[in-house]
């Protein structure tokens, strides 16, 4: 019986620790607005294999996406991407035009401005300035 009970008490601790490790995208980037920092560089919270981003904003559909994403008919059914509610964002990780990542980021946690929606964000650029306004809005602003 104390077998048992060592063997689940170290599945469970197992468990809690992958869980920690790797809390995704949104986590990273709303772990530095609470730090307060000025920009978050995607390249260091999105720790996995992408040569490009594409944020979708609240109301986007799927044959909009896939046509931003460049894919086929084919390609946009076999993604089964989903429309985007209105208190959201859908980031889409590519690697040489595969999606390799997605996550939906909430309006809670920050709002992306017009110029990152829908467009080829490449890796090498993906640093985003943060911008808080008067009322605690934060808003990600791309490059221009």
């Amino acid at each position: 019986m104390a077998k048992r009970w060592t063997l689940l008490l170290a599945v469970s601790l197992l468990a809690v620790l992958g869980c920690d490790r790797n809390k995704g995208v949104t986590h990273g980037i709303d772990t530095q607005v609470r730090a307060g920092a000025t920009a978050v560089n995607l390249t260091q919270v999105a720790d996995f294999d992408w040569d490009r981003l594409f944020v979708f904003g609240p109301y986007s559909y799927p044959e909009g996406m896939c046509k931003d994403l460049g894919f086929s008919s084919r390609e946009c059914s076999a993604a089964a991407l989903k429309d985007v509610d209105e208190g959201d964002f859908l980031l889409v990780f590519l690697t040489d035009g595969t999606i390799t990542h997605r996550e939906t980021f909430s309006r809670l946690k920050g709002n992306f401005d017009r110029g990152c929606l829908g467009k080829a964000i490449p890796r090498a650029d993906a640093r985003l300035a943060i911008d808080r306004s008067e009322g605690g809005v934060v808003y990600l602003v791309c490059r221009r």
